[in-house]
Protein backbone atom coordinates (compact mmCIF):
# COMPACT_ATOMS: atom_id res chain seq x y z
CA UNK A 1 0.00 0.00 0.00
CA UNK A 2 1.40 3.55 -0.78
CA UNK A 3 1.01 6.04 1.57
CA UNK A 4 0.33 9.44 0.40
CA UNK A 5 0.37 12.18 1.72
CA UNK A 6 -2.57 14.84 1.08
CA UNK A 7 -0.86 18.00 2.51
CA UNK A 8 -1.89 20.41 0.38
CA UNK A 9 -5.78 20.46 0.66
CA UNK A 10 -5.83 20.86 4.19
CA UNK A 11 -2.98 23.67 3.72
CA UNK A 12 -5.22 24.96 0.66
CA UNK A 13 -8.59 24.76 3.29
CA UNK A 14 -7.52 27.72 5.21
CA UNK A 15 -8.44 31.03 3.98
CA UNK A 16 -7.36 34.09 5.85
CA UNK A 17 -9.63 36.71 5.46
CA UNK A 18 -9.54 40.26 7.30
CA UNK A 19 -12.72 38.72 9.61
CA UNK A 20 -10.87 36.15 10.87
CA UNK A 21 -13.13 33.22 8.93
CA UNK A 22 -11.42 30.29 7.49
CA UNK A 23 -13.11 28.17 4.20
CA UNK A 24 -11.95 25.47 1.86
CA UNK A 25 -10.89 26.90 -1.13
CA UNK A 26 -11.32 25.24 -4.62
CA UNK A 27 -8.82 26.83 -7.28
CA UNK A 28 -10.67 27.61 -10.89
CA UNK A 29 -9.29 26.01 -13.80
CA UNK A 30 -5.79 28.37 -15.23
CA UNK A 31 -5.38 29.97 -11.86
CA UNK A 32 -2.17 31.23 -11.45
CA UNK A 33 -0.49 30.53 -7.57
CA UNK A 34 2.17 32.80 -6.51
CA UNK A 35 3.77 31.47 -3.13
CA UNK A 36 5.64 34.67 -1.24
CA UNK A 37 7.60 34.60 2.04
CA UNK A 38 10.44 33.20 3.58
CA UNK A 39 13.02 30.87 4.03
CA UNK A 40 10.57 27.82 4.36
CA UNK A 41 8.88 28.75 0.95
CA UNK A 42 12.11 29.90 -0.67
CA UNK A 43 13.92 26.14 0.21
CA UNK A 44 10.75 24.92 -1.20
CA UNK A 45 12.02 25.90 -4.93
CA UNK A 46 15.01 23.20 -4.50
CA UNK A 47 12.28 20.25 -3.98
CA UNK A 48 9.23 20.19 -6.33
CA UNK A 49 7.29 18.50 -3.36
CA UNK A 50 4.86 21.00 -2.59
CA UNK A 51 3.72 22.51 -6.12
CA UNK A 52 3.63 18.04 -6.95
CA UNK A 53 1.13 17.68 -4.50
CA UNK A 54 -0.57 20.93 -5.61
CA UNK A 55 -0.87 19.52 -9.14
CA UNK A 56 -1.41 16.04 -7.52
CA UNK A 57 -4.62 16.94 -5.97
CA UNK A 58 -5.75 19.50 -8.52
CA UNK A 59 -5.00 17.40 -11.63
CA UNK A 60 -7.48 19.42 -14.09
CA UNK A 61 -7.32 22.71 -13.17
CA UNK A 62 -4.23 24.06 -15.25
CA UNK A 63 -2.55 25.77 -12.47
CA UNK A 64 0.23 28.09 -12.69
CA UNK A 65 2.77 28.21 -9.61
CA UNK A 66 5.22 30.68 -9.34
CA UNK A 67 7.73 30.88 -5.89
CA UNK A 68 8.72 34.20 -5.02
CA UNK A 69 9.91 33.47 -1.98
CA UNK A 70 13.19 34.75 -0.77
CA UNK A 71 14.92 33.93 2.67
CA UNK A 72 15.18 37.73 4.91
CA UNK A 73 11.39 38.38 3.59
CA UNK A 74 8.79 39.59 5.84
CA UNK A 75 4.88 40.78 4.92
CA UNK A 76 6.05 44.57 4.28
CA UNK A 77 10.36 44.19 3.44
CA UNK A 78 11.30 42.03 0.36
CA UNK A 79 14.38 43.43 -0.67
CA UNK A 80 16.62 42.44 -3.95
CA UNK A 81 19.89 44.42 -4.96
CA UNK A 82 18.83 44.76 -8.28
CA UNK A 83 15.40 47.22 -6.76
CA UNK A 84 15.75 50.59 -5.92
CA UNK A 85 15.12 51.21 -1.92
CA UNK A 86 11.63 52.58 -2.08
CA UNK A 87 10.41 49.22 -3.77
CA UNK A 88 11.49 47.08 -1.06
CA UNK A 89 8.75 47.65 0.96
CA UNK A 90 5.66 45.50 -0.30
CA UNK A 91 2.64 47.91 0.36
CA UNK A 92 1.94 51.69 1.39
CA UNK A 93 2.77 52.22 4.74
CA UNK A 94 5.10 49.05 5.30
CA UNK A 95 8.19 51.30 5.89
CA UNK A 96 6.39 52.27 8.97
CA UNK A 97 5.33 48.60 10.06
CA UNK A 98 9.10 46.80 9.90
CA UNK A 99 11.71 46.71 11.85
CA UNK A 100 13.79 49.63 12.45
CA UNK A 101 16.38 48.18 11.04
CA UNK A 102 15.05 47.50 7.55
CA UNK A 103 14.03 50.90 7.12
CA UNK A 104 17.97 51.87 6.50
CA UNK A 105 19.11 53.09 2.78
CA UNK A 106 21.00 50.64 0.93
CA UNK A 107 21.54 52.54 -1.90
CA UNK A 108 20.45 49.48 -3.99
CA UNK A 109 19.99 50.30 -7.63
CA UNK A 110 18.26 48.62 -10.03
CA UNK A 111 14.98 48.13 -12.09
CA UNK A 112 14.12 44.66 -10.39
CA UNK A 113 10.02 45.05 -10.17
CA UNK A 114 8.66 46.16 -6.85
CA UNK A 115 6.53 42.97 -5.42
CA UNK A 116 3.05 43.73 -6.17
CA UNK A 117 4.23 44.50 -9.64
CA UNK A 118 5.59 41.01 -10.21
CA UNK A 119 2.20 39.82 -8.49
CA UNK A 120 0.41 41.87 -11.24
CA UNK A 121 2.73 40.30 -13.70
CA UNK A 122 2.25 36.75 -12.72
CA UNK A 123 -1.50 37.14 -12.69
CA UNK A 124 -1.81 36.20 -9.34
CA UNK A 125 -5.42 34.69 -8.37
CA UNK A 126 -4.06 32.98 -5.08
CA UNK A 127 -1.45 34.12 -3.07
CA UNK A 128 0.28 31.18 -0.52
CA UNK A 129 2.29 33.71 2.20
CA UNK A 130 4.44 31.84 4.42
CA UNK A 131 5.40 34.44 7.24
CA UNK A 132 6.10 34.43 10.92
CA UNK A 133 9.20 31.98 11.58
CA UNK A 134 11.85 35.00 11.20
CA UNK A 135 9.83 37.53 13.00
CA UNK A 136 9.54 34.90 16.13
CA UNK A 137 13.05 35.44 16.51
CA UNK A 138 12.06 38.95 18.26
CA UNK A 139 10.38 37.86 20.86
CA UNK A 140 6.95 38.56 22.86
CA UNK A 141 8.71 42.90 22.03
CA UNK A 142 8.52 42.23 18.71
CA UNK A 143 4.98 40.97 18.87
CA UNK A 144 2.91 43.77 18.27
CA UNK A 145 4.76 44.96 15.27
CA UNK A 146 4.73 42.06 13.90
CA UNK A 147 0.70 41.80 14.10
CA UNK A 148 0.60 45.41 12.43
CA UNK A 149 2.77 44.50 9.14
CA UNK A 150 0.82 41.00 9.11
CA UNK A 151 -2.47 42.80 9.67
CA UNK A 152 -1.51 45.88 6.88
CA UNK A 153 -0.03 42.87 4.79
CA UNK A 154 -3.35 41.15 4.58
CA UNK A 155 -5.56 44.20 3.99
CA UNK A 156 -3.79 45.17 1.10
CA UNK A 157 -3.42 42.05 -0.62
CA UNK A 158 -7.10 41.69 -0.27
CA UNK A 159 -7.68 45.15 -1.49
CA UNK A 160 -5.40 44.39 -5.05
CA UNK A 161 -6.89 42.79 -8.16
CA UNK A 162 -3.41 41.35 -9.95
CA UNK A 163 -5.49 38.98 -11.68
CA UNK A 164 -7.21 42.05 -13.20
CA UNK A 165 -10.60 41.85 -12.08
CA UNK A 166 -11.07 40.50 -8.14
CA UNK A 167 -9.41 40.14 -5.15
CA UNK A 168 -6.43 37.31 -4.84
CA UNK A 169 -7.73 34.04 -2.41
CA UNK A 170 -4.85 34.07 0.36
CA UNK A 171 -4.15 31.31 2.06
CA UNK A 172 -1.57 31.52 5.10
CA UNK A 173 0.40 28.95 5.90
CA UNK A 174 2.19 29.13 9.78
CA UNK A 175 5.67 28.63 10.58
CA UNK A 176 6.63 24.86 11.84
Amino acid sequence: MKLRIYLIPVIVAVLFSCGGVAQQIEPNQGESVVIVGTGMASRMTKFGHFETEIYLSFPSKDLKIRNMADEGNTPGFRPHPGRNYEYHFAFPGAKELVKEDFRIDTKSEGHFEAPDQWLTRLRADTIIAFFGYNSSFDGEDGLERYKKEFEGFVKHTLTQRYNGYGPPKLVVVSPT
